[in-house]
């Protein structure tokens, strides 16, 4: 019998269709003629006969230097079937998913008719050596498309397509296939299309992917593959295969579906070369294995390169698990990677490409309008901070005031200053910025706002800078009555514009101003307070604990603290902050704020400024954080603008606020520069207070600051849509919390039971922010 089966080592399921078994009979054959008339008495076949045309075409290629009439063509085909029937000549091919039977040239025939239109592009030579090689195609969205271009082309032998996964609707945007397909497995809908297109082409499936059970039958089971070419989606197995590629000194080609990104990695030249060269380190495929698309991306990012990645692919990340389920995909990107995949696969197999590396071609960046800009790497700013204060200008500041040293007033040591201001600098400020410069002059210690610091969009008014000032002298009391000493602070915020004195501070000895000292001195616990942004769990806590921390808090004169416990408010209000957060971040100010001046993006970055928030202090997941790094870019929030996106921004503070205990509003009756000092102190003390409670503590002021810019300055600096958001916001606020008018809220934070933060934020060493004025110079 000489019927040709072409198995698809496939099993056959009651669950799932795995039939692509192409069946070929040889009429010429006896046994093979039973079998048709049979299966088209018994299946009514639909009956496909266009041999007569391929016969047309055949003789009409084999003759290119002739114009044929019909009657010489009819005559060489006729000497071509040498006396065979038309019927019986090549080969009838049965597709049973179709239940079609088709009529074309046997094998030899076909291919060179099939192949004509390749010369000279691929020569008779080249044809040759394509034919023999085996290819290994792991996933078929992408893949699908790469392998019907080889199969085309016909530049391969033996394919093997490993995918676990079936045909949703959703692929249907980027892959080719009828709606009959819906729910078959990818590697069986391939499969039967490349038979569809020659089913002389051996194809060999591997239903359940690619597996570390399979991946030694995958790569050289009756045969080594030549070529790799992988678009799975699981982290490990791309890690797994290249791993398996390099010991077998396989080539691997992947296309990555956005800006025309080739990667080539050459192991079968370059056995020694890195996975994905280098750019993930050495990764443990088993801890890749089971994670979400929002896990995967702090992998995938450096494996596609955040900065050369489109910025809609990464404003797309950022929306992965709030508007859309995963990274999305074009049919056009994908039928271009198909073309260059495909291409490059070939001139690697022949010779004529021999380098590994990354290549674009990115056809919006190739064909654009002459004016628009090209494609730029993406790189973030660095903060470069520049000092307003300095030895050459700072006495100018002071040398006007008043000076006059009061009775008994001491003139303290360099010693005594330096731990004063040790404890001072370690209070907290907005955004880690350490707004301040201090000097001593005249038996006095100065405080001084350094406007090149408090600039930021969010310190409206230098209302979040006069807080950290407040928090500032009120460690350094607390520390200064630790010691023996008494400071009177004469406080000064602005009342002159353009004045940089915030206070001055003159010491005297503690046994004179007895009925001036704090009643619980929480001195010892000052390098002990630091903001926590850890997980921590919801419970209560105590009465007595509460009370203490509102009687700290309350004990600064001008201050309220109000608490609120309940936990459908915590958590009400943790989204209503979310949504400012987002808000904020949308707005170019909002954004520059924290993602130039604020965070420090690298140990070294936060190690070289001390200041801001190292982004190691966070304690955000490697999701979260590559997150942020897509986010830097304005290019990325102008997308999320346009598409009402964004919504990644609310999830810190909604989940932090469902692990809150208890949220506390510093209110004052007016926002005022003094007010902002005494509610900073007011701050210091409740959370020292907390400290020694064992109580976690993490400020969230964004929203308030937000809320004061709209307030207090008619929400100049924001857009349109920014202002109305946050009137939006602050009404539903005043509604959940019950504000009281006599009362103006100036800073947020929430209290909670949680862990430790595994590292703190750093603090500028005193040298570089003070100066004795003593001697005219830094002494310390």
């Amino acid at each position: 019998m000489m019927k040709e089966k072409l198995t698809l080592q496939a099993s056959v399921t009651a669950k799932m269709d795995f039939t692509s078994t192409v069946l070929l009979y040889r009429l010429k054959s006896e046994s093979d003629q039973l079998e048709v008339t049979e299966l088209l008495e018994n299946h009514q076949p639909r009956v496909r006969d266009e041999l007569n045309s391929q016969l047309h075409e055949l003789i009409k290629l084999r003759y290119p230097k002739q114009k044929l009439s019909n009657q010489k063509t009819k005559l060489l085909i006729n000497q071509l079937l040498n006396s065979t029937p038309l019927h019986q000549y090549g080969v009838w091919a049965y597709y049973p998913w179709s239940n079609s039977l088709v009529h074309i040239l046997d094998e030899a025939e076909f291919i060179e008719v099939k192949t004509n239109r390749n010369k000279h592009k691929i020569t008779e030579a080249e044809s040759k050596i394509l034919s023999k090689q085996i290819v290994g195609v792991v996933g078929l969205s992408v893949g699908r498309t790469i392998s019907a271009t080889m199969t085309m082309e016909r530049s391969y032998g033996e394919i093997r397509l490993a995918d676990y996964d079936i045909l949703e609707l959703s692929n249907y945007n980027r892959i080719r296939s009828g709606l009959f397909d819906l729910g078959l497995n990818k590697t069986v809908s391939l499969a039967r299309e490349i038979a569809e297109i020659d089913p002389y082409l051996k194809v060999t499936c591997f239903h359940d992917g690619l597996t570390e059970g399979n991946m030694d039958e995958f790569f050289t089971k009756n045969g080594k593959i030549n070529v790799l070419i992988d678009e799975c989606d699981g982290l490990d197995i791309k890690i797994l295969l290249r791993e398996k590629a390099k010991k077998l000194q396989i080539p691997v080609i992947m296309d990555m579906n956005d800006r025309g990104t080739m990667d080539i990695e050459r192991f079968d030249l370059e056995p020694d070369r890195p996975l994905l060269h280098g750019l993930i380190g050495h990764l443990d495929s088993t801890k890749l294995k089971g994670l979400t698309n929002e896990e995967k991306i702090p992998y995938i990012m450096p494996m596609l390169g955040e900065s050369t990645i489109s910025t809609k692919l990464k404003a797309s990340m950022l929306e992965i698990e709030q508007t859309i389920t995963t990274w999305p995909q074009l049919a056009s990107d994908v039928t271009l990677g198909g073309a260059v995949t495909a291409n490059i696969y070939r001139r690697i197999i022949l010779g004529e490409f021999t380098d590994s590396g990354r290549y674009f071609v990115d056809i919006d960046d190739i064909i654009r309008n002459k004016e628009s800009t090209p494609f730029k790497i993406y790189e973030p700013t660095i903060y470069e901070r520049k000092d307003d204060l300095n030895d050459s200008n700072i006495l100018q500041y002071i040398e006007n005031l008043d000076f006059a040293i009061q009775k008994n007033q001491l003139d303290i040591s360099k010693a005594q200053i330096e731990i004063i201001l040790k404890a001072a600098t370690l209070a907290s400020s907005t955004a880690n910025a350490q707004p301040w410069k201090w000097c001593y002059y005249k038996q006095s210690l100065i405080l001084l706002h350094d406007a090149s610091v408090a600039n930021s969009f969010g310190d409206f008014e230098n209302l979040g800078s006069n807080i950290s000032y407040g928090a500032a002298l009120e460690n350094l009391v607390q520390k200064s009555q630790k010691i023996g000493l008494f400071p009177l602070i004469e406080s000064t915020p602005h009342k002159k514009k353009g004045s940089h004195v915030v206070a001055v501070i003159k010491f005297f000895a503690l046994n004179n101003c007895v009925e001036e000292l704090i009643q619980d001195n929480l001195a010892e616990f000052i390098e002990l307070r630091c903001t926590n942004r850890r997980d921590g769990h919801y419970s209560l806590l105590e009465d007595e604990d509460l009370n203490q921390l509102v009687s700290s808090a309350n004990s600064v004169a001008g201050v309220k603290l109000k608490l609120f416990t309940d936990p459908v408010i915590i958590r009400a209000t943790g989204k209503l902050i979310g949504e400012s957060d987002k808000f904020r971040f949308l707005n170019e100010s909002g954004h520059k704020d924290f993602f130039i001046h604020e965070v420090r993006w690298t140990k070294e970055e936060s190690e070289k400024t001390r200041d801001g928030i190292d982004l190691r202090t966070t304690e955000l997941s490697e999701a979260a954080i590559a997150g942020l790094r897509m986010a830097s870019d304005f290019d990325v929030i102008e997308h999320l603008k346009v598409w009402d996106g964004g919504g990644v921004f609310t999830k810190a503070a909604t989940q932090a606020f469902e692990q809150t205990s208890a949220i506390g509003l510093f209110c004052v009756d007016k926002c005022s520069p003094e007010n902002a000092l005494l509610t900073g102190r007011s701050l210091a003390r409740t959370w020292l207070k907390a400290t020694k409670l064992n109580i976690a503590v993490q400020p969230w002021m964004s929203m308030n600051f937000n809320f004061n810019r709209l307030i207090s300055g008619s929400g100049i600096g924001m857009d349109e849509d920014f202002a109305d958001s946050m009137k939006k916001i602050r009404a539903l606020y005043e509604e959940l919390l019950g504000f009281d008018s006599q009362f103006k809220e100036l800073f947020l934070v929430r209290f909670f039971k949680g862990n430790a933060p595994s590292i703190k934020s750093m603090r500028k060493p005193i040298k570089e922010i003070f100066f004795d004025l003593r001697s005219h110079r830094r002494e310390l």
